[in-house]
């Protein structure tokens, strides 16, 4: 099979991929009403303990105003809070208020049950080949 046939089956798998994935991870997030964009923020600031919010628009790929809106539902849920930098009140730091590490923590914790469910059908040498071309894909983008 040709390259260009290649990707249109990657492309395929890629996008049911993408939407079984987005529907498990709805169901996991709709009792708390989170998106899936505000998990990733919640999962980022989980990671760095605190953003500017200029750095949060750049790791979503969003616009500053888009941002915003994100983070002004997670603040409002009590689960992100904002405060301006003592060094320039120009700049908005974000980070996770304790309801959101636990929150955060529980989602991160079901998906990884599910994925450990679905890896549990693979051999170990197919979950190492797995890995090793996912990995190798992530780099290449």
């Amino acid at each position: 099979m040709g390259v260009k046939k290649n990707a249109e089956l990657l492309h395929k798998i890629i996008l049911s991929m993408q939407r079984k994935i987005r529907a498990k991870l709805h169901n996991e997030l709709s009792s708390g009403e989170i998106s899936i964009p505000q998990f990733h923020i919640l999962s980022y600031l989980l990671e760095k303990k605190e953003t500017i919010m200029v750095d949060l628009a750049k790791y979503l790929q969003v616009s500053a105003s888009a941002i915003t809106g994100l983070v002004d539902n997670l603040v409002k849920m009590g689960l992100v809070e904002r405060k301006f930098s003592p060094f320039d009140r120009r700049v908005i730091i974000a980070s996770l208020t304790d309801k959101g590490k636990k929150v955060v923590t529980r989602i991160k914790q079901q998906f990884r049950n599910f994925l450990e469910e679905i890896l549990e059908k693979f051999t170990p040498e197919e979950r190492k080949k797995l890995l090793e071309l996912s990995d190798k894909m992530e780099k290449l983008l």
